[in-house]
């Protein structure tokens, strides 16, 4: 994911009390003047929410003047990559950050990808490098505060977690505070990075996510169409036990009168009827 994309998570429970959201959107707000403008993305089935782009709890003030529910970026790939800052946020930091009123998790990007990058590829050690202790404190200071920890990546790195007993064996402790999304990033690897994690997400009882991305149609060489975007949540998500949803792109992808945003807004409908 680049810095200057936008992004939308979609969380969807499988039942809902009559009357009540069964989705959430999760907003990547890298511009807070732009938070009205994400009112239409609204149905009696969505919950909007945001996720602001810094890892400074104090650029945290315009969305709590909005009194826009957020969920804050502990660890990303464009920390180092895009603001100079460490792949990490100090625990101290988020302890402070998940006592806000508004706060509703936690959100790791890709930092495993990172990692990998940073090696030629080797996924194995990439999960070596991966922070495990901090991740296991971030988890339980989720858990205490009755948070979720949403946890995205590509391509191999859920197979990476899978084969590894002492990988498995956090996911064993953490359950269900934590959601693995299954990103659509690397256009060729989508079916394989989505198995390992529902594998996963079955095991260890952890939720289960699709980090829906519209640069699978800008990767691959195609047009971004309502249809595709429609499609790639319905039956490349949902279909297969999905029900948290990133949704990002470009920031011209997420113009209300995108055609991205517009199979968004057609899938986020559909969940009226679940």
């Amino acid at each position: 994911m680049r810095l200057a994309a936008v992004a939308l998570f979609a969380l969807a429970g499988c039942a809902s009390p009559p009357g009540k959201p069964v989705a959430t959107f999760v907003v990547f707000a890298p511009d807070p003047a732009r938070l009205p403008t994400y009112d239409a993305l609204r149905t009696p089935a969505v919950d909007l929410t945001f996720r602001p782009a810094s890892p400074d709890p104090a650029d945290l003030a315009p969305f709590e003047a909005a009194q826009a529910p957020f969920y804050f970026t502990a660890a990303s790939s464009d920390f180092p990559n895009y603001l100079r800052r460490p792949l990490y946020v100090p625990l101290a930091t988020l302890d402070a950050v998940a006592a806000r009123p508004l706060c509703r998790g936690f959100y790791v990007h890709e930092v495993m990808t990172v990692e990998s990058g940073r090696r030629n590829w080797d996924w194995n050690a990439a999960l070596k490098a991966f922070d495990w202790a901090w991740m296991d404190a971030l988890v339980e200071l989720a858990r205490s505060r009755g948070l979720k920890v949403l946890w995205s990546e590509p391509s191999y790195a859920w197979q990476t977690v899978e084969a590894t007993p002492g990988a498995t064996a956090h996911l064993a402790r953490w359950g269900d505070t934590v959601v693995l999304l299954f990103a659509t990033n690397f256009p060729d690897q989508i079916e394989f990075s989505r198995r390992h994690a529902v594998n996963l997400s079955q095991r260890f009882r952890c939720g289960l996510g699709q980090s829906h991305q519209a640069w699978r149609f800008h990767d691959a060489g195609c047009p971004v169409l309502s249809d595709g975007s429609f499609l790639l949540a319905r039956d490349d998500g949902w279909a297969h036990g999905a029900r948290w949803f990133q949704f990002e792109g470009k920031p011209a992808d997420l113009d209300a009168r995108s055609p991205y945003v517009q199979g968004i807004a057609r899938f986020a409908r559909s969940l009226e009827s679940r």
